[in-house]
């Protein structure tokens, strides 16, 4: 099959819009020089709309080098209308006391969150001499209470001028899914120099899922999915070079149990129904900050990481992690006009390796009917990821602590083609590889911005 061609047309629209709202309210009371007593109550609220009507016509062309002659296939019709509204309320009282070389702080997280979801989705293949795919119709509606409570214990030690020893506990409960569960922690820090800090870590950490992972579930597969654990050992270094200019190392273990399968359906991240995965992160992070101009901090920062996964219990060999990169390197620069020290310009630039993603095959049913099903034994990868952000700002002052600040940036100042994701239709009858199209990032645009503060 080799020295032919696919090519798709696309018509229609495709929108995204979301509104996010949040108030907080931070008070404090000094009962006396040793104990401190605060509490935090916010709301956080965001709303998100996604509708799309496109058409897809797809042609192939038999001779790649004339591509001129094209021959219809067939047309896939895309229908979406969806939104999700989130709304969480957190209050957080927190004791705070002070005595004897100890620092011990004690308090509660209430979390109330209400999730509402509409998923509406339709796809279907029509026309042409290629055989369509058997339509798809999604559509469901829920609400979910997902109410969570924590209370902790930390207690804070200095052990001498260079020792510093950090032990906390909690306890998180999650109604929803019927889960509880204890988290210790703990951490030691010595001072080797005066420019030299070592830290290590290690704790027990739950991610209990939340509307990511639960918008897609019914109530009662809600109720099944427990939280991902994992078990952190990390290593720390900070290195003071000179005033200004500093090191921080960051090397680390963790083990995962009980993980949830991810997959991308195009540019979505869709999770499983279950917690049927086990795994390991290790690697480690380096960062050099500096200031090029006095109050004006950059970074360099460069991340490796090794990951897999694998069947709990399964004892097979661990595969890498869909959303995992391999290697991560960002520069953040910035600095002033001397002349004009309000302005100022900032550079950002990040480099990384792609993720993965499971492709697609096309399966036949029982009723006849051509199928895109997942393939999980397949792991491929997108291409590298690649970015640099460009701006500008000035702050002008007003008097009376009122400023006014101006950004114009110029976003994928190359305009790189990076690539989120796939969507996949079935082209040649007869053959199980699906045409693939990649989904882009955002191309080059230009953003204005402007904040007042008083």
């Amino acid at each position: 099959m080799e020295g032919f061609r696919d090519i798709v047309r696309l018509f229609g629209t495709s929108n995204y819009g979301y509104n996010t709202t949040l108030a907080g309210l931070n008070t404090k009371v000094r009962i006396n020089p040793d104990l401190l007593l605060s509490a935090v109550v916010s709301w956080f609220n965001i709303t998100e709309t996604e509708t799309r009507d496109i058409i897809s016509d797809i042609y192939l062309i038999p001779d790649a080098y004339n591509p001129d002659y094209r021959e219809y296939l067939k047309s896939a019709l895309e229908k979406g209308e969806n939104t999700l509204d989130l709304s969480v309320i957190n209050i957080t009282p927190e004791i705070t006391y002070t005595n004897s070389g100890h620092t011990i702080k004690a308090g509660a997280e209430l979390k109330f969150s209400d999730l509402r979801h509409n998923f509406y989705e339709e796809k279907k293949e029509q026309g042409g001499i290629s055989i369509p795919a058997a339509p798809e119709v999604t559509s469901y509606g829920s609400q979910k209470d997902l109410n969570s409570y924590s209370f902790y214990v930390d207690d804070k030690m200095n052990l001498g001028i260079r020792t510093t020893v950090d032990a906390g506990l909690r306890f998180t409960s999650t109604p929803y899914n019927n889960e509880t569960f204890w988290s210790p922690r703990g951490s030691i820090e010595y001072k080797v120099t005066e420019k030299f800090n070592v830290n290590l870590r290690a704790g027990i950490y739950n991610q209990p899922p939340f509307f990511y992972e639960l918008r897609d579930l019914s109530t009662e597969e809600a109720s099944t999915l427990k939280s991902q654990k994992s078990v952190h050992y990390i290593a720390a270094l900070h290195y003071v070079f000179k005033k200004g200019l500093e090191m921080r190392a960051e090397f680390y273990y963790k083990s995962l149990t009980d993980l949830i399968p991810v997959d991308f359906d195009g540019m979505r991240i869709i999770y499983g129904k279950t917690n049927s995965l086990e795994g390991y992160a290790r690697g480690f992070d380096i960062m050099l900050r500096g200031e090029i101009q006095q109050g004006l901090n950059s970074w360099f920062v460069y991340g490796y990481l090794d990951s897999g996964e694998r069947l709990k219990g399964s004892g097979a060999e661990y595969n890498r992690r869909l959303l995992d990169q391999t290697h991560n390197f960002q520069i953040f620069l910035q600095d002033k006009i001397k002349k004009h020290p309000n302005w100022q310009s900032h550079l950002r630039f990040s480099v990384a390796s792609g993720t993965l993603f499971h492709p697609r095959r096309v399966e036949v049913g029982t009723d006849g009917k051509n199928y895109l099903v997942v393939d999980y034994n397949k792991r491929w990868e997108l291409p590298m990821y690649m970015r640099a952000d460009m701006g500008l700002s000035a702050k002008f002052d007003f008097g009376g602590e009122k400023f006014l600040t101006v950004v114009a940036e110029v976003l994928n100042v190359f305009n790189n083609y990076n690539i989120a994701g796939y969507s996949w239709y079935q082209v040649i009858p007869g053959i199980r590889s699906p045409l693939r199209v990649p989904q882009i990032f955002t191309e080059r645009f230009f953003n204005l911005a402007m904040e007042f503060s008083f």
